[in-house]
């Protein structure tokens, strides 16, 4: 239904009376069946289907149309006719989307003076199975259609078909929320592991993007709901990317914080105080971390006779480095801002 219509099978059967009709011998409970070689011998009235892009009678064996009288002076027809019906469809909300189609039944030449149609039955299977909607609800109504030659009476069927969610679900939904909760994984790995946090957003983002060109299954000219979707979870992962730049911009005015401190008091610190940089070795016992105000992190070694040694963020070890400030407010901000997104991504879906 990508291409704005859809095909249906339709049993179109027809009632209408025509008095000139007067078998010889009919009584009214007798009924004479006809076959399709009296369509050219008998009054049909010329309804169409308003909305059909093709369509034709079945005729597998032999065509599927065939007339009956009864009570004198009523005719019916049967056929079967393959229909391919146009339907003005609105993907903004795909694949969430219900689709309303119609099909409309007009005369050709005659207005109403001369022929006014209406229901006896609009009926749909229960047995039908589609593969991507499924059948919400259906209904029929008669209408009227005013033109310059005068007014036309017609018929109107709708359908209600509602779009099948599973498979988005499986191949678009559940790997592009892995694909950005992975990029997350990213806040609790050392800021100087700079080949797996470059390869870990590098690689989400790449997929996302595979994945968003993948999904381009519907050719509109607006944005529709799934593109939405793939917007915000490639969003999610290039902020993570600017994230660590971040981070590694926060480490280095850090460290630069500290070897500033370092130039102007280094004649006046006490002699029990060394400050050492992330790039220069180590000696000493066990290091424990500690907090300075709420930005500078630092460490204490105990077995050095109380000396006290600044040690920059980007330290040489990752095992024993302080957690990033930015990290650590990212490991949350990041889940609840994408927890919120999805919040209103589904509000607007099926509330607004």
């Amino acid at each position: 239904m990508a291409n704005q219509s859809y095909i249906v099978d339709i049993f179109y059967h027809q009632y209408w009376s025509d008095y000139r009709i007067l078998p010889q011998n009919l009584t009214h409970d007798q009924r004479i069946v006809l076959d399709n070689k009296w369509r050219h011998k008998l009054w049909i009235p010329d309804s169409y289907f308003k909305n059909a892009l093709s369509g034709h009678v079945t005729d597998i064996i032999f065509p599927t149309l065939y007339f009956a009288v009864h009570n004198q002076t009523e005719v019916f027809m049967a056929s079967r006719v393959s229909l391919q019906l146009s339907c003005d469809m609105d993907f903004a909300k795909f694949p969430h989307d219900t689709q309303t189609c119609h099909i409309d039944i007009m005369s050709l030449s005659h207005n109403m003076k001369t022929v006014i149609l209406s229901w006896k039955e609009f009926y749909i299977t229960p047995y039908l199975h589609l593969p991507q909607f499924w059948l919400a609800g259906y209904s029929h109504e008669t209408c009227m259609r005013n033109y310059a030659i005068g007014n036309f009476s017609c018929l109107r069927g709708t359908l209600q078909l509602k779009r099948q969610l599973g498979l988005y679900i499986v191949k678009k939904y559940i790997p592009s929320t892995l694909i950005v909760v992975m990029s997350f994984v990213g806040f609790w790995i050392p800021v100087t592991a700079y080949p797996a946090r470059v390869a870990l957003v590098i690689t989400a983002l790449l997929a996302l993007i595979t994945q968003q060109h993948q999904s381009s299954e519907v050719n509109v000219s607006y944005v529709i709901a799934l593109n939405v979707w793939m917007i915000i979870c490639i969003a999610f992962v290039f902020f993570a990317l600017i994230e660590y730049a971040i981070a590694i911009a926060y480490c280095e005015a850090f460290y630069r914080l500290i070897t500033t401190n370092d130039d102007n008091h280094h004649n006046h610190k006490p002699n029990n105080i060394e400050i050492q940089s992330a790039f220069e070795p180590k000696s000493g016992g066990e290091l424990k971390r500690h907090k300075k105000a709420k930005w500078i992190h630092h460490m204490i070694d105990t077995s050095s006779g109380g000396h006290i040694k600044l040690t920059n963020i980007l330290d040489t070890d990752p095992h024993h480095m302080p957690a990033n400030t930015v990290d650590i407010i990212s490991r949350y901000l990041f889940p609840i801002a994408f927890i919120v997104c999805v919040f209103f991504y589904i509000l607007y879906l099926y509330v607004l």
